[in-house]
């Protein structure tokens, strides 16, 4: 469903988790509205499709950067090539995450970690990244 009334011509987004899901689901209502988009995701192949479904519904510009949000070095990288592809990311969604469906006596420290580091570090961090230049410009959305 798309609303006329929403507008982001002129707005560039980067959505994390962005090949499927309610990610992608972002991506595409976000691109209708014209946005400029960078979609990130672990899976580079579903990563190509979505962003290709996208330039071809819509016709805007999408770019894609792989990664594993759950690195902090994958989060500073994206961040990185965010600002160095567009300059300015105005609205940021941090939608990457994932959970391990298993009674909570069978989870490992392993699989919690990454599941923090996921769901929680990354948001923070790609936070931290971006909002300082939001700051600046007095005007960002994050998500």
């Amino acid at each position: 469903m798309s609303f006329s009334s929403f507008n982001l011509s002129g707005r560039t987004a980067l959505i994390t988790g962005a090949s499927k899901g309610i990610g992608f689901a972002i991506a595409r209502e976000f691109a209708q509205a014209g946005a400029t988009l960078m979609l990130c995701s672990r899976g580079e192949e579903a990563l190509a499709e979505a962003a290709e479904r996208l330039r071809g519904e819509t016709g805007v510009t999408v770019e894609t950067c792989r990664a594993d949000m759950a690195s902090r070095r994958e989060v500073e990288r994206v961040a990185g090539e965010a600002r160095r592809r567009f300059e300015v990311i105005d609205i940021l969604v941090n939608n990457a995450g994932w959970n391990i469906p298993q009674s909570i006596d069978k989870i490992e420290d392993k699989d919690w970690d990454y599941t923090v580091e996921l769901n929680l570090g990354a948001a923070m961090a790609m936070t931290r990244a971006l909002a300082p230049g939001m700051k600046q410009r007095r005007w960002g959305r994050i998500i």
